[in-house]
């Protein structure tokens, strides 16, 4: 297995984990809040991860995607 590729499973690896734990939090206002922003913090690592190695092996850079999808009226 690349590094690369070792990189992206042990990033999946933590977001479900930190879905366990957040599924495993009370259910009171506060935890619910934070759980929240966890989940989010927890899970982006992966998703940029892989979007960064998509866009590397498209050869097109952030900037290049960004002016790609304004052309084609995508927004984000």
């Amino acid at each position: 297995m690349s590094q690369a590729n070792e990189l992206q499973a042990r990033a999946d690896a933590f977001a479900d984990l930190s879905l366990r734990f957040v599924e495993g939090l009370p259910h009171t206002d506060r935890a619910r809040r934070l759980a929240g922003q966890y989940q989010d913090a927890s899970t982006s690592t992966a998703a940029n991860y892989r979007a960064a190695r998509t866009r590397e092996n498209l050869g097109t850079s952030h900037r290049t995607a960004r002016r790609r999808h304004k052309r084609k009226g995508i927004t984000q």
